[in-house]
């Protein structure tokens, strides 16, 4: 805020407007309901130690009632932020470095950034918000009709942030336009937000266009401090967050956040890798190589990946990968399949046998289907239609046969999917070797040897 035109506007819409809640609210300690000349008078704006109306010492008693000890210092080194902190800046009168801020959040941190026309322009840009003017707002209401107090509706109502408070009213604020690295959980007309809220890496951030939100007077309202309440809640890491650590107006952050804020878990350590990574990226991000540069490394690359095959691929291959020890031996005979299973057969644990039990099905088939002059019959007909077929044929020697095997053989994966490094059908040596007999018996009775 920081500025005198406040002062008036804060003073009327706490007398005219939120007499109610101040009654409610106040205490005979702050200001007298009604009474503007009982009330404190007022001092820097957000003073966690002032009880005037533009004073935070509202905000200060609801962190301290939800456990959290209150910090408001006005100089700090990133790395005193810890995994227990909650930072929140109000109003800076100073450039922020917009990186340092994203890799606070990015590292793990949580943060509540409020200005409305301070000097984060180009921190909220790097969250990819962008800051209005918030001139004549397209609000649905204003409170006592005074256009510098529009209300501000949830647009999230499920939001934890939106809990018990289904609209904010404001004091001159800005507006959060073209929001794309958040929620807005909170505006007025399109394109008109006030509270977003996001994560970023592991951290959390929360943006409002109104700091005024947070100050005394403006915490009369209900549905103000019931999101104050939201917002502190929805930043805290259950168990761990300790300290509210309040920034406001001019104040000085030296240093640059490098420690990724671990929690302890298991999750946070994989977590705080991985940001350690993204946080290296993002510092690189700005250097860009020239073109000879570009050059250089694409060789290089190269080189890299012709020495990388060199190394894993072999120059020659032992056996030529012509794919004829998946085909049946010559003729469909049973004799030439040692061939087959001798090309086949390789040391291992559990060798597999699958893919020569689907070239013995396949055999089977194939002499089926020249016996009965019908295409694929183990897969075109039932087992009693084949069975019947096999009977007019004059083949019940061959009906014998078959019945033992049928089940099995029509349980067999095809052949392609038998040879996948991927399939699950698994035939072990001696069931092989037997359904291998199995099949040369129905072979040598439909060939009436």
């Amino acid at each position: 805020m920081g500025r005198a035109r406040i002062g008036l506007a804060a003073l009327v819409l706490a007398v005219l407007v939120a007499a109610p809640a101040v009654a409610r609210a106040q205490t005979d300690a702050d200001v007298g309901p009604g009474d503007p000349t009982s009330a404190p008078l007022p001092g820097a704006d957000y003073d966690p130690d002032s009880t005037a109306w533009n004073g935070l010492t509202r905000l200060v008693a609801l962190a301290r009632g939800m456990g959290l000890e209150v910090y408001a210092p006005e100089q700090i080194d990133w790395n005193e932020l810890g995994s227990g902190d909650i930072l929140v800046i109000l109003y800076p009168m100073q450039r922020l470095q917009p990186t340092h801020v994203a890799a606070f959040v990015r590292n793990g941190g949580r943060l509540l950034l409020a200005d409305d026309f301070g000097d984060s322009s180009e921190t909220l840009g790097y969250f990819s918000i962008l800051r209005g003017s918030g001139a004549a707002v397209d609000a649905k209401r204003y409170a006592a009709d005074r256009s510098y107090a529009p209300i501000a509706t949830a647009w999230l109502p499920d939001h934890p942030l939106a809990d018990g408070a289904p609209e904010l009213v404001t004091n001159y604020t800005a507006v959060l336009q073209d929001v794309s690295g958040a929620e807005v959980v909170f505006g007025f007309g399109d394109n008109e937000g006030v509270i977003a809220a996001g994560k970023l890496g592991t951290g959390r951030v929360l943006i409002s266009s109104d700091p005024s939100i947070f100050i005394n007077r403006m915490l009369q309202f209900p549905g103000n401090l019931q999101f104050a309440a939201n917002a502190i809640r929805w930043l805290m890491r259950p168990g761990t967050t300790t300290r509210l650590v309040i920034l406001r107006g001019q104040f000085e952050v030296w240093g640059e956040p490098e420690g990724v804020l671990d929690d302890g878990t298991l999750g946070g350590k994989v977590d705080s890798t991985i940001d350690n990574f993204n946080r290296w990226l993002d510092k690189n991000k700005d250097y860009l190589l020239t073109k000879q540069a570009l050059l250089a490394l694409s060789i290089l690359l190269s080189l890299v990946v012709a020495l990388s095959a060199a190394i894993t691929v072999p120059l020659r291959r032992k056996n030529t990968l012509d794919g004829s020890w998946t085909r049946g031996p010559s003729g469909g005979g049973i004799p030439d399949f040692e061939r087959v299973v001798a090309t086949y057969d390789r040391p291992g644990p559990r060798q597999s046998y699958a893919l020569p039990a689907a070239i013995l099905r396949d055999i089977a088939g194939a002499e089926l289907e020249r016996v009965l002059e019908c295409p694929e019959p183990l897969h075109g007909l039932s087992e009693t239609e084949l069975y019947r077929r096999l009977h007019e044929a004059g083949r019940d020697e061959a009906v014998a046969a078959l019945r033992p095997i049928y089940a099995r053989l029509k349980a067999l994966p095809g052949r392609w999917q038998a040879a996948s490094p991927f399939g699950v059908s698994y035939v072990s040596r001696r069931e092989f070797e037997r359904l291998r007999s199995e099949v040369e018996t129905l072979e040598k009775v439909l060939r009436g040897k």
